[in-house]
C-alpha cells in the first residue's frame, strides 16, 4: 500500500497527466518490478538525474522484499 502510495504521489508532482497510463498499470508488487523501468524512464525526461536517482532508490527499497521500507519524510 506504501508503494502504490509513493508511486501514485510521485507520479502526480511530477508526470501529471503524462503518467496516468503508468498508475493505472500496477497494483501489484510483482507489476511495479515490471514498471520501474518506464517509470524512471518517465521521470528521465523532465527531471534532474539527482531526482531520479532519489526516487530509484525510494521504490527499490520497497521492491526488494529483503530491505525495509523507506520511512516518509514530513519535511
Amino acid at each position: 500500500m506504501a508503494l502504490k502510495s509513493f508511486f501514485n504521489e510521485t507520479i502526480k508532482k511530477m508526470l501529471g497527466f503524462r503518467g496516468i497510463r503508468l498508475q493505472l498499470k500496477a497494483y501489484t508488487l510483482d507489476e511495479f518490478r515490471e514498471l520501474r523501468e518506464p517509470f524512471l524512464a518517465a521521470l528521465c525526461k523532465g527531471n534532474g538525474s539527482e531526482i531520479v536517482d532519489m526516487m530509484r532508490t525510494r521504490m527499490d527499497a520497497w521492491l526488494d522484499p529483503s530491505s525495509q521500507p523507506p520511512r516518509t519524510s514530513s519535511a
